[in-house]
């Protein structure tokens, strides 16, 4: 979602038969299908992974939404000139990580080569770009005051590590760089993204200034926290201070430590939380498997 202000020094450089028909169609809506159910056996976590599934992947069509405002001569594809202005671009807001800097030589020798990158190289280099915030967990808590972050995390039921793709995706829909992203921009959105648009957040915007700040944004990926993951996140704490309080040592000691449990409350919610959502996912594949076993199939021989 860039604004034309926003990204005016990113537009510089323009730049075998009909029995196997049916078959095909059949494998890839059966490989949805599985698609679906595993999604689903997880939650909403398939939304916010870089390599989640199509039928639910977000990112593609947000980085639609940045791929089309760079591609100023809508042939679909930039330039060499144009993908180095996006390099530079997304290290103002997301920062300069190491693997990241390899992986944009390398695609800046692809594209020179070839003379202009297309949509789908552009998609998974965002891909990368997520995965790899997602893999530094202490970029988020560098991004995030504790405060708003302890409170962001508890509302929307995520994990530190979701919480920074997420935050990282609206940087890079930030095209002001100002923490807003506009209303007007996300209209364009296609796709998964549009129905979320539509469903979400075209009503976040609570002050009505016609932009949405990451709090607003966010809203769109929140979860349900059920009412037993709730009582289990409320015993890891309660169990956590009792255990701080029986510890042999200073009572000074003591209270040192629960007041970091109190600043980052994550520290213990995000871990009860994970074991959480793998013992959902597991205990989803093993009620799918045994309902596909009693319809005779099963997941490996849909591929």
């Amino acid at each position: 979602m860039l604004a034309a202000r926003g990204m005016q020094s990113l537009r510089a450089s323009p730049s075998s038969g009909a029995a196997v028909a049916p078959r095909l169609k059949t494998n890839v809506s059966q490989r949805q299908g599985v698609a679906c159910r595993q999604a689903a056996s997880a939650g909403a976590l398939g939304m916010l992974q870089p390599a989640s599934t199509k039928p639910i992947d977000r990112i593609r069509y947000q980085a639609k939404l940045v791929f089309d405002t760079l591609d100023t001569d809508g042939d679909g594809k930039l330039s060499p000139e144009q993908l180095q202005g996006y390099f530079s671009y997304s290290n103002e807001r997301l920062g300069a990580h190491s693997p990241l800097a390899e992986r944009y030589t390398v695609e800046a020798a692809r594209a020179a080569a070839e003379g202009a990158t297309g949509f789908e190289d552009f998609v998974q280099l965002v891909r990368d770009q997520l995965r790899c915030v997602d893999r530094n967990r202490n970029w988020v808590q560098t991004q995030l005051p504790p405060k708003d972050m302890s409170r962001l995390l508890h509302a929307s039921a995520l994990s530190i590590q979701e919480m920074g793709v997420i935050l990282a995706t609206f940087r890079l829909l930030d095209s002001d760089n100002n923490g807003l992203v506009p209303l007007d921009f996300l209209r364009k959105a296609q796709g998964i993204e549009k129905k979320v648009f539509e469903g979400v957040l075209e009503d976040a915007d609570d002050d009505e200034d016609g932009c949405l700040r990451f709090e607003d944004f966010l809203t769109s990926y929140h979860r349900e926290r059920p009412v037993f993951m709730s009582m289990a996140v409320l015993f890891a704490h309660s169990a956590a201070f009792y255990g701080i309080f029986q510890l042999p040592v200073d009572v000074f000691v003591k209270v040192i430590i629960a007041a970091i449990l109190v600043m980052k409350p994550f520290l213990i919610t995000g871990p009860v939380v994970k074991i959480w959502r793998i013992g959902q996912a597991l205990v989803g594949r093993f009620m799918a498997t045994r309902e596909m076993a009693a319809k005779g199939t099963s997941f490996s021989n849909l591929y």
